[in-house]
């Protein structure tokens, strides 16, 4: 069974380890050594709040030709930076083949 995980800071994961989610804050470990033992685990989904997508785009750059994981980018407590849209519209690109506009 494939399992899903949440990185980013303490404040912006607290929620997801209420409902269940295995949370991972970057204050306490590395994001690269992280990311590692999800793949070790075989998690599917690794949720990434926008402020750490953003600084670790090298390390999540090394999976973008793999099926598992999947990097998906969530706004943190500071609220949206508008990486998580387009993350899905470069994904939805390179699966279509064609721009798209997303729009509000």
């Amino acid at each position: 069974m494939y399992k899903a995980a949440v990185i980013g800071r303490h404040d912006d994961i607290l929620a997801f380890k209420a409902v269940g989610l295995t949370v991972y804050d970057v204050e306490e470990s590395a994001f690269s050594e992280i990311v590692k033992t999800l793949e070790r685990q075989q998690y599917a989904v690794i949720f990434v709040t926008e402020e750490i997508y953003e600084q670790n785009t090298e390390v999540i750059g090394r999976y973008t030709d793999r099926v598992l994981p999947a990097f998906i980018a969530i706004p943190g407590v500071k609220g949206v930076t508008g990486m998580g849209m387009m993350n899905i519209k470069r994904c939805t690109e390179r699966a279509i083949g064609a721009d798209i506009n997303i729009s509000d």
